[in-house]
């Protein structure tokens, strides 16, 4: 009986031009070395994302904090005195200083920018300008920064900081609601209710329980 299987399938392949395959046993027992199985059975977790910003950590310049991103600057303290430091894909560069550092007079003293907008008394010592003062009068932001404001009232927000080192006004992508996502309400004094995605009230199907319950209500 198999060979007149072999044969007929022989047959078969030579009128239809198909080349011929040896008939195995067990080439319907798809067992659990299938490779096709294993690759279904493969998934791939998603990449850590600490602050739910959308940016995995290890492209976050900060993973703890929402309002920032993949990219980034910062003040920093470099060879004389106070500076800048920038982050691309979660990577900070070294701190870039606001001003030269070498010097030639000995003694000599000078005023700086510094930080956020700020000022620093520096003296020339040994070749190089040294900070002989904080960094003082600074802003509240550093030129750049961005800020971004999110919550469940669907309130959706940015603001720039300026050339001034202060915050700009905020830039509205959705104001927020009277309500938050999912909210439901039903009492007497609050209202019947179903809060939308865009953070809006609609009438709430289960308050009172109809009859039939709607299945969205059980």
């Amino acid at each position: 009986m198999r060979c007149s299987m072999i044969l007929l399938a022989a047959a078969v392949s030579a009128l239809c031009g198909c080349p011929t395959t040896p008939m195995d046993e067990d080439a319907g027992d798809l067992g659990p070395d299938t490779p096709a199985l294993d690759a279904l059975q493969t998934t791939d977790a998603p990449a850590p994302d600490s602050d739910g910003d959308g940016i995995e950590d290890t492209r976050d310049c900060d993973p703890a904090s929402p309002t920032v991103g993949a990219t980034g600057t910062r003040a920093c303290t470099g060879s004389c005195g106070a500076g800048t430091e920038s982050c691309t894909d979660g990577v900070w560069a070294p701190c870039v200083p606001a001003v030269e550092c070498a010097c030639t007079t000995e003694g000599m003293r000078r005023t700086t920018s510094c930080g956020r907008c700020g000022e620093q008394a520096q003296e020339c010592t040994a070749g190089m300008w040294a900070p002989v003062s904080e960094c003082l009068n600074q802003g509240e932001c550093m030129v750049g920064d961005v800020e971004h404001q999110t919550n469940d009232y669907c309130l959706d927000r940015q603001r720039i900081c300026g050339d001034s080192c202060e915050w700009g006004d905020w830039d509205y992508a959705h104001a927020e609601g009277i309500c938050a996502r999912g909210e439901a309400m039903c009492d007497a004094l609050f209202g019947d209710y179903v809060c939308t995605d865009e953070c809006e009230r609609i009438d709430n199907p289960c308050c009172p329980l109809p009859v039939p319950v709607p299945s969205e209500c059980m």
